[in-house]
C-alpha cells in the first residue's frame, strides 16, 4: 500500500503579515497552522464600530481587540479538537461551538453592568475568513474548507488569475460597488451567538495560492483588479518569498487606512522561480486586458470590471451559497 501524502509534500509557502494602524491596539488577529495533515489560514476583524466598547477588565482594549483574538484561540482549539476526534456535527457547526464557548468565557469575565446596551452594540463583534486544507488523494489537488462570517474574504489565485470564494455580508454583493459603499454588515460573530457561519467546501486543483484577508488588504484599492495587480507586481518585483512578503507589507502600510492582515499559502509550484514564472503570463494578460491609469473614468472601471467579474466571481455566485 502506498503510504498517504504528506500535506506539506506539495507546500511551497506559507506566511501571515499583520499591520496595526495603531501599535498595541490593533484589532485583526489571525490563526495560522501548517503540518503534515493540512493547514489552517484564519483572519480575523475585530468591528471597531459596533465593538468600541473599552473594557478595564482586559487591559482597556475594545470589545473589537478582544474578539478577534478570542475568536483566533477558538480556531486553535477547533483544530487540536479535530486532530482528537472530539468534534461534533459538521464543520461549520463545530468551529462555531468552539467560538461560542469561548467568547462565554470572555463574556463571563465582564463584571456584570459594564456592558453597553444600545441597538448598534455588539458584544465582542469580529468578521471571520478562514481556510482549512487537506491533502487530496490524488495528489495534484487539495480539498479546501472555506469558512466566513463578515466582509473578511477567502480567495486562490490560480492561472485563472484572483477568484473570491467567500460571499460579503453585506447588502450588495458586488465586490466592487463594496468598495465604495459603507453599507453595515448583516452577520458578524458575536457572544450572542445570533450569526451564521458559513462553509463551503471545494477541490482545487494545484499548483494555486490559498489566502484570506481583511478587508485593510483589498478595501482601500479601487478594484478588484487593482488587488490581484499589487499581488503580482510585488511578486515580480521580488527575489525571494521573504521579499515578496515584505514588499506587500509595506504596500499595505501605504495605502490601507485601517488594520491588515492576510494569511496565504501556496502549493503545487516546486520552487519560488517557478512561482514567479506561472504568474508573469497571468500579469501580461492583466495589463493588456485591464489596464491602469491614473486618469480612468469610473464608467471605464465598471466596464473593466464586468469583464472581469466573469472569472472573479465563478466560485463565490449566491446560488452556490
Amino acid at each position: 500500500m502506498n503510504k498517504s501524502r504528506s500535506f506539506l509534500d506539495t507546500t511551497d509557502f506559507y506566511f501571515v503579515i499583520c499591520g496595526e494602524k495603531k501599535t498595541q491596539n490593533g484589532e485583526d488577529s489571525y490563526y495560522m497552522d501548517v503540518d503534515d495533515d493540512g493547514a489552517m489560514c484564519f483572519v480575523f476583524d475585530g468591528c471597531g464600530g459596533s465593538g468600541a466598547k473599552i473594557y478595564p477588565e482586559f487591559g482597556r482594549k475594545t470589545g473589537a481587540f478582544v474578539a478577534s483574538r478570542a475568536a483566533a484561540e477558538a480556531a486553535w482549539e477547533w483544530k487540536h479538537s479535530l486532530k482528537r476526534g472530539e468534534a461534533e456535527g459538521t464543520f461549520s457547526e463545530s468551529l462555531s461551538s468552539s467560538i461560542n464557548q469561548k467568547l462565554a468565557v470572555y463574556h463571563g469575565l465582564v463584571r456584570s453592568g459594564s456592558m453597553l446596551r444600545s441597538s448598534i452594540t455588539r458584544e465582542f463583534p469580529t468578521t471571520l475568513a478562514g481556510i482549512y486544507l487537506r491533502p487530496y488523494k490524488d495528489g495534484n489537488a487539495e480539498l479546501a474548507d472555506f469558512f466566513w462570517c463578515g466582509d473578511s474574504r477567502c480567495y486562490i489565485l490560480t492561472e485563472m488569475g484572483l477568484q473570491q470564494i467567500s460571499l460579503d455580508d453585506l447588502p450588495v454583493k458586488d465586490a466592487f460597488r463594496n468598495l465604495k459603499e459603507d453599507a453595515a454588515m448583516q452577520n458578524v460573530i458575536s457572544s450572542s451567538g445570533k450569526y451564521v457561519l458559513h462553509n463551503r467546501k471545494l477541490r482545487i486543483t494545484l499548483p494555486c495560492v490559498f489566502f484570506s484577508a481583511t478587508d485593510g488588504c483589498f478595501g482601500y484599492l479601487k478594484s478588484p483588479m487593482a488587488f490581484e495587480r499589487l499581488l503580482l507586481k510585488t511578486l515580480m518585483k521580488s527575489k525571494s518569498i521573504a521579499g515578496w512578503k515584505e514588499l506587500l507589507f509595506q504596500s499595505w502600510r501605504k495605502i490601507a487606512g485601517d488594520d491588515f492582515t492576510i494569511s496565504m499559502l501556496g502549493a503545487g509550484f516546486g520552487s519560488f522561480q517557478a512561482l514567479r514564472t506561472f504568474f508573469s503570463q497571468r500579469l501580461q494578460y492583466l495589463d493588456r486586458n485591464f489596464p491602469a491609469r491614473e486618469d480612468m473614468t469610473e464608467d471605464e472601471l465598471q466596464q473593466q470590471w464586468d469583464a472581469y467579474r466573469v472569472s472573479y466571481e465563478e466560485l463565490c455566485t449566491e446560488e452556490k451559497q
